[in-house]
């Protein structure tokens, strides 16, 4: 069964140091072992604050608005609203970020359906992401 997504990436640059973004999304069959089960909608709040040269500090919150309650991620049938943080750096053409979160991954259908992990308890995933930025 095939999952189908979509999303509409709204931003805006404040002062040059800040950045704002909301992200209206829905995913069709959340579940894929699951028939007949509703959409999922979620929108996604995300910033990132530039606080030094090269330095910022990322953050998104993705409350699920209606549909898909709970997921079954490494076998936990917890469902909780998506949250990350982080530190972002830039250098020559190459961006590093250390992030935590409660998320399994980042394909939309992963972070879409919520994390797994309550960081009311102290738990959460710590990871790395590379990326270039290629100007033309």
């Amino acid at each position: 069964r095939f999952k189908f997504t979509g999303q509409v990436s709204l931003t805006r640059e404040i002062g040059g140091r800040l950045g704002l973004a909301a992200v209206p999304s829905i995913l069709f069959n959340p579940d894929e072992l699951e028939e007949g089960e509703a959409p999922l909608i979620a929108l996604g709040l995300g910033t990132r604050w530039n606080f030094y040269r090269n330095l910022a500090l990322v953050g998104e919150w993705i409350p699920i608005l209606s549909g898909y309650t709970r997921t079954r991620t490494f076998g936990n049938i917890n469902r909780f609203d998506t949250w990350g943080g982080g530190l972002e750096i830039a250098t020559g053409g190459h961006v590093f970020q250390i992030v935590v979160t409660n998320s399994v991954g980042l394909a939309t259908d992963q972070y879409l359906r919520g994390g797994d992990l309550d960081i009311r308890d102290g738990d959460m995933r710590l990871g790395f992401n590379i990326f270039r930025i290629l100007n033309f």
